[in-house]
């Protein structure tokens, strides 16, 4: 089992950067925010859906470390392949929800 353990670990260590890092969040669901949340930083798709809208605003942190800044807002669905977004190393995201019913955000990093 060891050698198992050590022969995986050696295996993802010589695989390419792009294919150790496979990120998918769920930045709301149900009509929830999951709030603040940490990516890798890339490139990576934003789709979001909802019943019926008012707004969903994407948001990451900005350079104070303590206010969010708002990098998009959807009044309707995106997706039919969702939108690109390309976040720093590092980033906090979330996405706030105002008068919406039903709404799910899923963030996909793109494989470099």
């Amino acid at each position: 089992m060891k050698r198992l353990t050590i022969a995986l670990a050696l295996a993802l260590l010589a695989a390419p950067a792009s294919a150790q890092v496979q990120e998918a969040f769920a930045l709301a669901s149900a009509n929830v925010s999951a709030g603040p949340t940490p990516v890798f930083g890339g490139t990576y798709i934003l789709n979001q859906t909802c019943t019926s809208y008012g707004t969903v605003t994407f948001q990451a942190l900005g350079p104070d470390s303590a206010s969010f800044q708002t990098v998009a807002s959807y009044t309707s669905s995106t997706s039919t392949g969702g939108v690109e977004v390309k976040l720093g190393s590092r980033q906090v995201v979330q996405v706030t929800l105002a008068g919406t019913t039903g709404c799910a955000v899923k963030l996909s990093r793109v494989p470099a």
